[in-house]
């Protein structure tokens, strides 16, 4: 008697079920990833602005720069500003202002118009030693005029937390006013 026929049928039976269980297993975790990629994938409008970033950055030297010395913030003065510009569009912002206790750099950027991204960089001065004490950055992304995603020292912030109300939120709104004075400066030269 040949049992081989009997073996290789069960042998697919077997193999029939161990494929259709793989491809369950695959569907439940296609549909599982694609539930939760929503929340996990970065978000597409922070990686379009990441690429105009460097987009604008790669293309700096072609810009025309306008340079302001002096200006006064928030009744700090000194402060200089170096503005980029693509025709009559502006691309980018950096902001330099050394006050008393603490040296700033802030970098604004533009698309068509609008802030798309600023990083701010503060380095608080230790005033006996007059050495930096400690270092503070944020990144912040802007789509239609509205903060999209916040980094603080390379922590994402939740924009619906409680801490972003109490610790952020007025900064934030601090950071696009002095966009806008920036930009008003740069058009009025």
């Amino acid at each position: 008697m040949n049992h081989s026929g009997d073996y290789f049928s069960m042998g697919e039976k077997a193999l029939k079920s161990w494929y259709r269980a793989a491809l369950c297993l695959l569907v439940i975790n296609l549909f599982a990833s694609l539930v939760s990629g929503q929340r996990v994938q970065p978000d597409e409008r922070v990686s379009l602005i990441r690429q105009r970033y460097n987009n604008i950055n790669r293309k700096l030297a072609t810009y025309r720069k306008v340079k302001k010395n002096g200006l006064e913030i928030e009744s700090e003065t000194g402060g200089n500003m170096d503005a980029y510009l693509a025709g009559k569009e502006i691309r980018k912002i950096v902001f330099l202002l050394n006050s008393e206790s603490s040296r700033w750099r802030i970098e604004f950027y533009y698309w068509t118009g609008n802030l798309i991204f600023a990083y701010t960089k503060k380095v608080q001065m230790n005033m006996k030693t007059m050495r930096p004490e400690y270092t503070e950055e944020r990144r912040l992304y802007f789509a239609d005029g509205k903060l999209i995603k916040l980094f603080v020292d390379k922590a994402d912030v939740p924009l619906n937390d409680a801490k972003y109300d109490a610790e952020y939120k007025t900064e934030v709104e601090n950071t696009v006013s002095l966009s806008n004075d920036l930009v008003d400066a740069v058009r009025a030269r």
